[in-house]
């Protein structure tokens, strides 16, 4: 009962998230164009921005966290990326940064502090008409490479790409044989649709028939209910398996701030390794990490 608790909760503060949480389409680093007029920046605010990869993970985790302390302002901002993360907790510009990738050498030298709080499975993802449920890693190269680009039955396959050097697709490519040549190839001859956001990812998905596309779990059960998750070679992309190493495609969650953060902060990532925040995560699609970046065992009420 307490874990169809959690997982009603998810619902609600994903819902209570357009209001409890304030959201910022552009922050105000990233504003190159007319300015806007700027909201005063109180000790109990707490800017959070980067890669899409988090969003929603991270926004039911800022909602709930903001239903238990009414005093303190989440700000979430849409994706800039885990570079941008990187960069603008670096600069001071934001309070916590969300990554989907380990630092970059580079990086490192920016002396941020990289708290791990979830691993989420990759995912590959197809239009809600595409009948299939499973598809193999050699069905992934030859598709990419124009060759047999259908489904089973016969409908067009038509993969939508992320940009060179999405953690996702990395991950792919470091473990499905001439993916990486592919998908290059695929790049090199403008052959497929690339899509530069995990939003318009989802939108493609759903709106391109014939669709085939990476993504991750929690994106695919907010964001795309009605799409098929493919199993790949007979397994299927769940945090089980994930977590047993049957399924070996996923990307790990980061927090980066700047030295230690301020109290709110500090607060916020407590109760992202607390008992509420873990099993938000869970029910979200993700894998809780430890305080010390381990591997959690799947969450169960006590």
């Amino acid at each position: 009962m307490r874990a169809l608790f959690w997982v009603g909760l998810l619902a609600l503060v994903a819902t209570l998230s357009l209001f409890a949480i304030e959201r910022g389409e552009v922050p105000p680093f990233m504003e190159t164009q007319r300015p806007r007029a700027r909201v005063e920046t109180h000790a109990t605010d707490l800017h959070l921005a980067g890669s899409g990869s988090n969003l929603v993970l991270t926004r039911a985790l800022a909602a709930a966290f903001r239903l238990q302390d009414a005093d303190a302002r989440l700000v979430v901002h849409d994706s800039i990326g885990s570079t941008g993360a990187v960069r603008a907790a670096a600069d001071g510009a934001i309070g916590v940064g969300l990554i989907a990738r380990p630092l970059r050498d580079e990086e490192r030298a920016h002396g941020l502090e990289v708290t791990p709080y979830a691993r989420i499975p990759i995912t590959f993802m197809a239009h809600p008409d595409v009948r299939d449920r499973d598809i193999a890693g050699s069905e992934l190269v030859a598709s990419l490479r124009g060759v047999h680009a259908q489904w089973h039955d016969g409908t067009p396959l038509v993969w939508l790409l992320r940009e060179r050097g999405d953690a996702g697709t990395e991950s792919v490519a470091a473990r499905v044989t001439g993916f990486a040549e592919a998908q290059q190839e695929a790049l090199a001859t403008h052959r497929f649709r690339v899509l530069f956001h995990d939003d318009d990812m989802a939108r493609g998905i759903l709106g391109v028939r014939g669709a085939l596309g990476i993504s991750d779990l929690p994106a695919a059960r907010a964001h795309m209910p009605t799409a098929p998750v493919l199993m790949l070679d007979g397994v299927a992309a769940t945090c089980e398996n994930v977590r047993l190493g049957r399924y070996p495609f996923y990307k790990d969650l980061a927090f980066v701030t700047r030295g230690a953060p301020g109290p709110t902060g500090r607060a916020f990532l407590a109760f992202v390794a607390s008992e509420e925040g873990r099993a938000l995560i869970e029910a979200g699609g993700g894998i809780a990490f430890d305080a010390s970046g381990e591997v959690l065992p799947a969450w169960v009420s006590p």
